[in-house]
């Protein structure tokens, strides 16, 4: 979460989410997130190594790919 917060205010072309949430995350960078197998330690592991390299690519790139 603290590294999402630092990437919208390091990349001010991003419109950060409403909230930090992992499945709000998810969602804005677009990777899969079943609410289903959230807090199986395994799936928030994966989903929280897609997010940052999604995350890492945003700063790289100065953006997600998300629409506002």
């Amino acid at each position: 979460m603290q590294r999402a917060i630092w990437l919208f205010h390091e990349v001010k072309s991003l419109t950060p989410p409403d909230d930090f949430k992992l499945p709000t995350l998810c969602q804005y960078f677009g990777i899969p997130f079943s609410p289903e197998s959230a807090h199986e330690a395994l799936f928030d592991v994966r989903a929280t190594v897609q997010l940052y390299r999604a995350m890492n690519q945003a700063r790289v790139s100065g953006n997600s790919g998300h629409e506002s």
